[in-house]
C-alpha cells in the first residue's frame, strides 16, 4: 500500500513551517508555544447573545524556553520568568524586567513572533450563522435564551 503525503490546502496555509528534520538542521536555541482559548467559539456566542461579555475567557498565553529559563506572556500584559535549574517545578514567578535573562527571552519571543508569516483568511470564512440545531443545543446547556 502507498501512503502519500498530505498538502496543505492553499487557501489555509501553516502559518510556520516544519519542525527540523535532522539535528543539523535546528538552528534553533529555543522552544515557543503559544495557546489561546476558543476565540471562534466564544465570539460566536458573544454575537448570538446580547450582553455576554467573553473578555474573561478570551486568554492568551506566549511562552518561550531554553534549557535553563522559562518566560510565560499572558495576553493582559503580564509576564513572568522560571529558573528552571533551580525552580523545574515552576513555583516562584520571578520579574522578567529584573533580570537579563528574562530581557533576553522577551527580545527572542518578540523577534520570532514578527518572523512569523501571518496568514490571511477569505471574510465569508470568519463567520458562520448558527443553525437551529446549534442554537436549540446551546440553549437547552444554558448559553442561548
Amino acid at each position: 500500500m502507498e501512503v502519500s503525503a498530505s498538502e496543505a490546502d492553499p487557501e489555509w496555509p501553516p502559518a510556520v513551517g516544519s519542525l527540523p528534520r535532522k539535528k543539523e538542521d535546528a538552528g534553533l536555541r529555543y522552544a515557543i508555544s503559544e495557546y489561546s482559548l476558543p476565540v471562534w467559539e466564544l465570539s460566536l456566542l458573544a454575537s448570538s447573545v446580547n450582553g455576554v461579555d467573553i473578555r474573561p475567557y478570551s486568554v492568551r498565553q506566549q511562552t518561550i524556553q531554553n534549557d535553563s529559563w522559562k518566560l510565560i506572556r499572558h495576553s493582559d500584559g503580564t509576564s513572568v520568568l522560571y529558573d528552571l535549574s533551580s525552580d523545574p517545578a515552576e513555583l516562584t514567578d520571578l520579574n522578567p524586567e529584573a533580570r537579563s535573562q528574562g530581557v533576553e527571552l522577551s527580545k527572542e519571543l518578540n523577534n520570532w513572533l514578527s518572523s512569523v508569516k501571518k496568514p490571511i483568511f477569505p471574510h465569508n470564512r470568519l463567520f458562520v450563522p448558527l443553525d437551529k440545531q446549534t442554537r436549540e443545543s446551546l440553549h437547552s446547556l444554558g448559553y442561548v435564551r
